[in-house]
């Protein structure tokens, strides 16, 4: 599934990026593809989750960081 492609991409962008204030998602959409904010939000937060479980942190919550999402693209 498409998700399963982008949580990978998003979870080594995640892990990559430093502390944040606060989440941040930047979408890079030069194709003008339709994306919706519910949608980016859910993403996000299966992002958090997953990376939570993988490293045993108890509340996803506090991985606050930075993401760039990019649609349109092959990889």
């Amino acid at each position: 599934m498409w998700w399963r492609v982008y949580l990978r991409v998003a979870l080594l962008t995640l892990l990559g990026c430093g502390q944040a204030g606060g989440a941040q998602v930047t979408i890079e959409n030069p194709k003008n593809l339709p994306v919706r904010e519910e949608q980016v939000t859910l993403l996000y937060t299966m992002i958090c989750q997953e990376v939570a479980k993988t490293y045993h942190i108890h509340d996803y919550r506090k991985l606050e960081h930075p993401l760039t999402l990019v649609l349109g693209e092959d990889r």
